[in-house]
């Protein structure tokens, strides 16, 4: 009894609350509404009011996170607008052409104060703040430059590259290796989720690490991940994000154990340069292993939605199995080792010699990597010369409103047609600038995602000998269907499914004694 009437309690202080909230707001309507109108400088982009007045906004990004941006997109359709919350501005970005100006001037429009509010996230105190926010004068060093250069060159395209590439899907291999006569089922999603982090773990940190050491560590990273953007409001965030509060929690004991028995002597080149670029600059073993889960977090939430979806769409229209197979066939070669059929994909020649394979994996992006870019205003600023933004405001980029805008994509924009970027000739001059500039789902200018090659090759050659030497149904044996993906939380990249797939996976007829394996 006692637990209801405190449960009545609370309804009733929320209630009243909300109350006050609402007479408050509706006394104030009239004025806050002539202060914003007062309050915008001549020159910048026009203010789209929330139907609340005073805290529309912030209830509206607070409860449909991304998906707010496509309900104002509806509303609004010029090519940028101010959304103010209290005496915040936050510009919102539609047009690919200003987009690409935004990316361009990236001295006044800037990445690095977003990534110093990152360190919220992985609870950096002010030390570690202090060391990722230093802002150098023109000549002078910092950890954030030299950590770029790090990430840049570990991740450049290249031999060096396409041997990690091969370490990760050879380690993949052995999951499709595993499935033997008749067929095998598997919740596709979560099969996919933890064979990449397991694959990228051995890859990135060494044979002992602690995700191979402890596979439990995969929820607790995808946990994370999807609170991320909670955590970096850093708002009491053991309740407002508590799974994501206890994962990070989870995982930061073992990959300190990792680096305090200096076990990254044997991790690849990128966790290498990482860990020296830190200690250069006065991180310690602590703050490395806090970073730590966002990078095994990237490795896998910027392939396994993207391989996911590429694999249902694909399957879901049998139309293109073949002209796929008939692609990857051409990249195939098939060799006798140790007494047993090797089938063997040459990862090296995927972008070059399989373009509906690789318009495939465009198509997908498009649809499902649908975050959003962020930046900070540094100083006052005219935006490719049109529109004045303020210093201190922030600049958002929505991905997912542009690479679904009916007008730059056609209006068949929210459908899964790989043939687009395979007909792009044949549009005019605009249109096709239209499409190059409003598909990003890397970012752009000099913070495109680094990884960004690493995870095509992973995602695309995976997906090739998939489709190459395997039938994927239903477990009801009836044909793959897409999956509504599930509501897409700030920080988020790229869309999930809301309920994962019971498939059947099984060899096709030829393939079946055959060992998979790539190759460069």
């Amino acid at each position: 009894m006692s637990s209801a009437t405190d449960n009545l309690n609370i309804l009733a202080k929320a209630i009243y609350g909300v109350l006050i909230a609402s007479v408050l707001g509706l006394v104030s309507f009239g004025v806050i509404r002539l202060s914003c109108v007062e309050d915008v400088e001549p020159g910048e982009p026009p203010v789209v009011y929330s139907r609340i007045p005073f805290i529309g906004h912030m209830i509206g990004l607070l409860s449909q996170h991304n998906n707010y941006f496509t309900y104002i997109s509806e509303r609004y359709k010029g090519p940028i607008y101010t959304v103010k919350i209290f005496s915040s501005r936050i510009y919102i970005i539609q047009s690919p052409d200003l987009a690409q100006a935004a990316f361009r001037q990236s001295k006044e429009i800037d990445f690095n104060a977003i990534k110093a509010w990152g360190c919220r996230a992985i609870d950096y105190d002010q030390h570690g703040i202090d060391i990722v926010a230093f802002r150098p004068e023109k000549g002078e060093g910092a950890y954030m430059i030299d950590l770029h250069n790090e990430m840049h060159s570990s991740l450049a395209q290249g031999p060096s590259l396409l041997e990690t590439n091969a370490r990760v899907l050879n380690y993949l291999a052995k999951s499709l290796n595993a499935v033997h006569a008749g067929s095998k089922r598997h919740q596709l999603f979560r099969w996919l989720r933890d064979e990449y982090t397991i694959a990228s773990a051995g890859t990135l940190y060494g044979l002992s690490n602690p995700v191979s050491d402890n596979p439990s560590l995969i929820q607790s990273i995808w946990d994370f991940e999807r609170d991320l953007g909670l955590l970096v409001l850093n708002f009491h965030p053991r309740f407002t994000a508590p799974k994501g509060y206890d994962g990070r929690n989870v995982v930061l004991p073992a990959f300190l154990k990792y680096y305090e028995e200096g076990l990254d002597k044997n991790a690849n080149g990128l966790v290498q340069g990482r860990a020296r670029a830190a200690r250069q600059w006065g991180l310690t073993n602590e703050e490395i292993a806090k970073a730590e889960i966002t990078i095994i977090m990237a490795a896998g939430t910027n392939t396994v939605p993207s391989v996911f979806y590429m694999i249902c769409y694909i399957f879901s229209k049998p139309d293109l199995i073949n002209p796929l197979r008939e692609e990857v066939g051409k990249l195939m070669t098939r060799k006798t080792r140790d007494g047993g059929e090797v089938e063997s994909l040459n990862i090296s020649q995927l972008q070059s010699d399989c373009p509906l394979l690789t318009a495939c994996f465009h198509e997908t992006l498009r649809l499902n990597k649908t975050g959003a870019s962020v930046r900070t205003i540094l100083e006052d600023v005219k935006l490719d010369n049109q529109y004045f933004l303020k210093k201190g405001a922030f600049l958002q980029i929505p991905t997912g409103v542009m690479q679904a805008d009916l007008k730059t994509w056609g209006p068949d924009a929210k459908e899964f047609n790989p043939r687009r970027f395979l007909n792009q000739d044949s549009l005019s001059k605009e249109a096709k600038k239209a499409q190059a500039q409003a598909y990003i789902p890397w970012g752009g200018g000099k913070n495109l995602c680094p990884g960004r090659h690493l995870a095509f090759t992973e995602i695309v050659a995976f997906v090739a000998v998939l489709v190459y030497g395997f039938e994927l149904s239903m477990s009801d044996g009836s044909v793959m269907r897409v999956p509504k993906g599930e509501f897409q939380k700030l920080g988020v990249a790229s869309i999930s499914p809301e309920k994962d797939l019971d498939v059947l996976i099984q060899r096709r007829k030829g393939f079946e004694d055959a060992i998979w394996a790539f190759d460069v």
